[in-house]
């Protein structure tokens, strides 16, 4: 008699929540035909499917940090990017700094593609300033939404990099 579930038993399982066609009374049923006690069955079905709930919400709430990450890491460079602009500081110490801090911020918004997010968020520090400085030079009136203009003329060099290097170099790795 059996005790324990095979990994394809829980595959199945777990492949039946997801595709919505699980009942309990049907998966039971077939563990029984396959030799399992009932309440064993029951049991071990109710455990795998408590599992992978609680799978699912781990990576619900896992996905989310990472999103709030990614947000905050996003700030931090367009403050970083754009503080030697704003304070006219054009020094190559500033620069490396900037960069510094930006490959920092991407290494930690994607830690699951680093090199991408180390390169994009690089990319998007040195482009930023370049951007606001040729959108904004020679006007003294804007309205206050036209200051996103050049943050996405930098963000679109930036996702390119992003995608490029995330197809090639982290094309063996999965999004969780």
């Amino acid at each position: 008699m059996n005790n324990t579930l095979s990994q394809d038993q829980k595959d199945e399982i777990r492949r039946s929540i997801l595709q919505s066609t699980f009942i309990m009374d049907i998966t039971v049923r077939r563990l029984v035909e396959q030799g399992f006690n009932e309440a064993t069955a029951h049991y071990l079905v109710s455990n795998e499917v408590k599992a992978f709930k609680q799978e699912i919400v781990e990576r619900a709430l896992r996905n989310k940090k990472e999103e709030e990450a990614r947000g905050i890491a996003f700030i931090v460079v367009v403050l970083v990017s754009l503080a030697g602009t704003i304070f006219n500081v054009h020094s190559l110490t500033w620069t490396v700094a900037a960069m510094l801090i930006a490959g920092g911020a991407g290494y930690f918004a994607f830690r699951n593609k680093p090199v991408a997010g180390v390169l994009s968020f690089i990319t998007f520090a040195v482009i930023l300033p370049y951007t606001y400085t040729y959108y904004l030079k020679g006007r003294t009136r804007f309205i206050n939404i036209e200051l996103l203009i050049p943050m996405f003329l930098a963000i679109i060099p930036a996702a390119v990099v992003y995608f490029v290097v995330a197809f090639t170099v982290h094309a063996d790795k999965k999004d969780n």
